[in-house]
């Protein structure tokens, strides 16, 4: 099932544990989000915003929609600035922070 979050989770924990996969981290994280587990999405996530931005933007993206979720405001802004004009993320991210600022 391709909305199944729970056993993607459950895979790629694993997937993580193995190897901590920078692509196997950032899938896990995407899924801790659509379960709104927001606290866990970040633990996850926040690690890969360091990486090359093929693996950072959107772990930026998805770590700053949880801190939303968890009303760090200051906390999402920083991980949602640097997107601002990025070809994928830059329009929505640019609706968000014009919201929260």
């Amino acid at each position: 099932d391709k909305k199944d979050f729970a056993a993607a989770e459950q895979m790629l924990t694993q997937q993580v544990r193995l190897d901590d996969n920078p692509l196997a981290r950032l899938y896990l994280g995407i899924s801790q989000y659509q379960q709104m587990d927001y606290t866990a999405a970040v633990n996850t996530l926040e690690p890969l915003t360091a990486l090359p931005v093929d693996l950072s933007a959107p772990a930026r993206y998805y770590s700053g929609l949880a801190k939303l979720r968890l009303g760090d405001y200051p906390g999402a802004r920083t991980d949602l600035e640097p997107l601002r004009d990025n070809d994928v993320f830059g329009e929505r991210t640019n609706r968000i922070l014009n919201v929260i600022q």
